[in-house]
């Protein structure tokens, strides 16, 4: 509001005359003053800054002059010289400013106090807490610089995408005594200096960017494929039997031959026809052959099935038997059969379907025996007719072949039973375990670093120099994994067991239930000092109950939510100098990922919503100095999290509550799961 009130103030304004010593005193009135803040309300007990211009009759503004701050209701709101206003009960109050004679006011509204108790924090560096989703927590003023991660969470396994609640964090400072009694603040933290040099442009992000598609297409069909072999209930009774060490061959192996046929449609249905197929190429452990309609318009070479066979014989085979468990040999051939099928549709990359390790009794459409469905382009890519080749196929390979294992120790695991499989966001995060690891395996054979030491931004870019500025073969599947990785957990909504409803398109469970094996590889299979693969073997086996079951049980811990929470832990801790008590330490994603971050998605990870894109690097972290009230909203997905980081100017504590938490979050709608989990970093 603008009171005019004529006031005449002098001040001296020196003109060069005509005579050239004159001084001119010209009259400056101020007419208007107009009183802002940054919101017209604020809580019991908590502050906000108000401010004041001054303008002369033609509108200009006055400065210079100092100003007198009031309230006309001192019982609801007081202010101090400095215009910081201080809720003390419900109700209104006007709060003047005045200059030069000139007033100002701005209607302040107080309201009750959302917070009626508050719980201190208090964290050593490196220390953290859980709390509740809807307790109202009070980080301490402390000393400049103070920098705390606030995680909001959702540890629940119900896999319902619109299972999404709209969570509102709120922060708003809270005057510490020094500062209520007029002391001078303590002067601000020194900037942050660079973690890690910017990587915009090094690598071109044109292939990643249809990998994550094919990933997109892929993903869907394997839903519905899961969903049709869990209704069709087979029982064990049909399934093939005997399995083969990993190093075992048949004594009697001979080569495939050139042509057969076989069945392509993914189905058991009776009406399933055998189509003619092409042999490409083979080795004693995988052959690649191609449907003959496809042969005859474009044609896999051989060069691109010995590409596949190479990388599965060298890199994928072993590995994949010591990750996961036996490969199944139903068919006592030996090999692994890899075709291609237009079953798959437009963009799926490949797929395993259970029922080919059924009897053609039990199942119509069964080729009885390890066959991976493989896209026709995939293939083709490893050996364009024109361009640079593709090598995205292998580590899909690696990743088909965890399914191999996995889906035929489902169906023993159910035995008596229908099958029992893994929840899909277990079986595709294992599988993406499988090309990752297959990557690393094929990477530190040819240069790369060595299997348990991190993964960061130095030998990535080396390699990429190294090879012209793109990924090598071997490392393609290690560039895939990293990409998905920093999409999905900077995406909003997001999840590790499904793809919430409104998530961008470039979040996918896929990569970040990989995200959370990859937790569980290094902290409870002691990646660093020894291969994970017991662990993941022992998540793998029949013997092992399905789903998160199995995956507390391998772990120790007490239940999922508990395993959720120390996950949270070691991604808020990354990068850090701390370490949690279940580390991520054979990845440095903090500098690895910032090679596909900076500017989009800002920051660096785990990517808090609170990080913003500046021309400096690292980017700005939220500070609490203005005295004001600070909301960020993010929709939460089922087994979601996001970030949140503030660091302290060290004149005011800060209130943390959040709002939206209590949305209940299990099948029968009965209990809230959201929890805030407070790190401190320095």
């Amino acid at each position: 509001m603008r009171t005019p009130r004529l006031s005449y103030l002098l001040a001296l304004m020196f003109a060069a005359a005509c005579s050239g010593n004159e001084t001119t005193v010209v009259q400056v009135t101020v007419a208007n003053v107009t009183v802002s803040a940054p919101a017209s309300s604020v809580e019991v007990g908590l502050s906000l800054q108000f401010s004041a211009q001054a303008f002369d009759q033609s509108g200009s503004e006055v400065n210079g002059q100092s100003v007198t701050w009031s309230s006309n209701n001192t019982s609801v709101a007081t202010v101090d010289s400095n215009g910081l206003a201080t809720g003390v009960q419900a109700g209104t109050s006007q709060i003047s400013a005045t200059i030069g004679g000139a007033s100002g006011e701005l209607t302040l509204t107080v309201s009750a106090a959302s917070c009626t108790t508050r719980t201190d924090v208090i964290l050593s560096p490196g220390q953290y807490e859980v709390f509740r989703g809807d307790e109202c927590l009070l980080l301490p003023a402390g000393t400049p610089g103070d920098l705390y991660r606030v995680a909001i969470a959702r540890p629940t396994l119900v896999e319902n995408a619109s299972n999404t609640p709209s969570v509102t964090l709120s922060m708003a400072q809270v005057l510490t005594p020094a500062a209520a009694s007029g002391a001078e603040p303590a002067p601000p933290p020194p900037a942050a200096t660079a973690r890690h040099d910017d990587l915009r442009g090094v690598l071109d992000g044109t292939r990643v960017m249809q990998h994550l598609e094919w990933m997109d297409a892929t993903r869907a069909f394997h839903m519905q494929l899961r969903m049709r072999e869990r209704d069709l209930g087979l029982s064990p009774s049909y399934l093939l039997p005997g399995a083969t060490g990993p190093a075992a061959a048949p004594t009697a192996l001979v080569d495939p031959p050139a042509t057969d046929s076989m069945f392509l449609d993914l189905s058991c249905a009776p009406s399933s026809t055998k189509e003619p197929v092409t042999l490409i190429g083979f080795s004693d452990y995988l052959a690649v052959y191609q449907e003959t309609a496809a042969f005859d318009t474009l044609a896999i070479s051989a060069q691109a099935a010995n590409e596949l066979i190479g990388y599965y014989d060298s890199y994928t085979r072993d590995m994949a038997a010591d990750y996961f468990g036996t490969i199944p040999d139903t068919d006592a051939d030996g090999r692994i059969i890899v075709v291609t099928s237009p079953a798959l549709g437009s963009g799926v990359a490949a797929a395993v379907y259970s029922g080919d390790f059924y009897q053609t009794s039990g199942c119509a459409g069964s080729n009885e025996g390890e066959t991976i469905y493989f896209q026709t382009e995939l293939l083709v890519n490893l050996d364009p007719p024109t361009g640079d080749p593709d090598y995205f196929a292998l580590g899909v390979v690696a990743h088909e072949t965890k399914h191999v294992i996995s889906l035929y120790n489902g169906i023993q695991r159910g035995s008596p039973g229908p099958a029992d499989f893994h929840e899909l966001w277990i079986e595709e995060g294992t599988a993406e375990i499988s090309q990752g690891m297959s990557s690393r395996v094929a990477w530190a054979a040819t240069g790369g670093p060595a299997l348990g030491q991190p993964i960061n931004r130095t030998n990535i870019l080396a390699a990429v120099q190294a090879n012209g500025g793109s990924e090598t073969k071997e490392m393609g599947g290690i560039i895939d994994v990293l990409a998905g990785t920093v999409r999905s957990l900077s995406a909003q909504p997001n999840s590790v067991i499904t793809d919430p409803n409104g998530a961008p398109s470039g979040h996918s469970f896929y990569s970040s239930s990989w995200h959370f094996q990859r937790f569980l590889g290094d902290g409870f299979g002691d990646a660093s000092e020894v291969m994970d693969s017991a662990f993941f073997r022992a998540l793998t086996d029949e013997n092992t109950p399905s789903g998160a079951t199995g995956t507390v049980q391998v772990t120790g811990v007490a239940d999922y939510e508990e395993l959720f929470e120390e996950f949270v832990v070691a991604v808020s801790l990354h990068g850090t100098g701390f370490t949690a008590a279940h580390p991520i330490d054979t990845w440095d994603f903090v500098s690895a990922g910032s090679i596909f971050s900076n500017p989009n998605p800002p920051g660096d990870y785990p990517w808090p919503v609170t990080a913003t894109e500046t021309n400096d690097n690292p980017p700005v972290v939220q500070q609490w100095a203005s005295f004001g009230t600070d909301s960020y909203t993010s929709n939460i997905g089922p087994s979601g999290v996001r970030f949140h980081d503030f660091r302290s100017l060290g004149t005011a504590a800060a209130q943390i509550s959040v709002t939206g938490s209590n949305q209940p979050c299990d099948a029968n709608n009965l209990q809230r799961c959201d929890v805030i989990i407070v790190t401190r970093i320095d």
